[in-house]
């Protein structure tokens, strides 16, 4: 009874968790913001400040996982650092380009280019403070 009751949980959850319809998009009151192949070079490449791409799908559990976490980094270092996220599903040439195999999949820019990355859901908010401040401090 109880590995039956457990394992309907555990597939209640990955459902709910695959099946998020309430994504963030571009704007609202989300402060990452989503680019995709036309607008990256603009927002990412082109930024004056350090930028922290966030490469995810909608249906990556660790991604949906780790989105409250690139958000709260997004709203706490606006205006120093500039937080984006990019569907890996919708924008295949750009994870191909930056040789993405796996998600989530955190790449840092600086000046326009790739200057470190982190990979998995066990990044921490604190790696990425630690990271985008070292940028920071660095300009």
């Amino acid at each position: 009874m109880f590995t039956r009751l457990a394992a309907l949980s555990l597939s209640l959850v990955l459902f709910v968790g695959c099946n998020n319809t309430s994504l963030p998009s571009s704007g609202g009151d989300h402060a990452a913001i989503h680019v995709n192949q036309s607008d990256f070079d603009a927002v990412v490449l082109n930024s004056q400040q350090p930028v922290l791409v966030d490469f995810w799908a909608t249906w990556c559990g660790p991604c949906q996982q780790m989105g409250p976490v690139v958000e709260e980094v997004a709203a706490e270092f606006k205006g120093r650092a500039v937080v984006v996220k990019v569907d890996t599903d919708e924008n295949k040439d750009l994870a191909q380009k930056y040789h993405i195999t796996g998600i989530p999949a955190f790449v840092f820019f600086k000046n326009g280019e790739e200057v470190d990355r982190l990979i998995g859901s066990g990044t921490t908010k604190q790696q990425f403070a630690e990271k985008l401040n070292s940028l920071i401090q660095g300009s």
